[in-house]
């Protein structure tokens, strides 16, 4: 009887359920978004800042919209090529790039990144001395010299 009482007294006197246990587990993050944080701003930023830099705006936004559906299957095969592609590039850095092309808001993101850069890149931009209006100036310039070396 001793040996009966010391196991009831191992006995929790209250069972968890299965309620109970999954209110207390961790949970993953809903979103991939989520899982990576602001991870995906420097990143972003980054890569905005190279394709603004390389005056590459017009086919990056480009390539982006037309390949949105399609981004899902790139990540995944980023993630399946990342042990080669560690032999190139930092591996941390592929599967932050696999995991912003798996989710559609850091396409997103990326896509308005580029063209507010490429918004005020433009306005900061010198004009092109073959611009229209460079030429037209140019073209006044021309004839005020061509007029002073009338009078002289």
């Amino acid at each position: 009887m001793s040996l009966l009482r010391a196991w009831w007294r191992l006995v929790p006197e209250e069972i968890p359920t299965d309620a109970d246990r999954a209110s207390k587990a961790p949970r993953p993050p809903a979103r991939a978004d989520e899982a990576a944080g602001e991870n995906y701003d420097a990143l972003i930023e980054q890569v905005s800042r190279t394709i603004v830099r390389l005056r590459l705006e017009v086919p990056a936004v480009m390539f982006l919209e037309i390949h949105r559906p399609i981004f899902f299957l790139a990540s995944q095969g980023l993630f399946f090529c990342a042990p080669l592609l560690g032999l190139l590039l930092p591996p941390r850095k592929i599967d932050e790039f696999a995991h912003l092309l798996d989710s559609p808001q850091g396409v997103e993101r990326l896509i308005e990144r580029i063209e507010e850069l490429a918004t005020r890149n433009a306005s900061q931009v010198p004009r092109s001395p073959f611009s229209v209006e460079c030429k037209a100036q140019s073209g006044q310039r021309s004839t005020q010299n061509a007029e002073r070396s009338h009078e002289t």
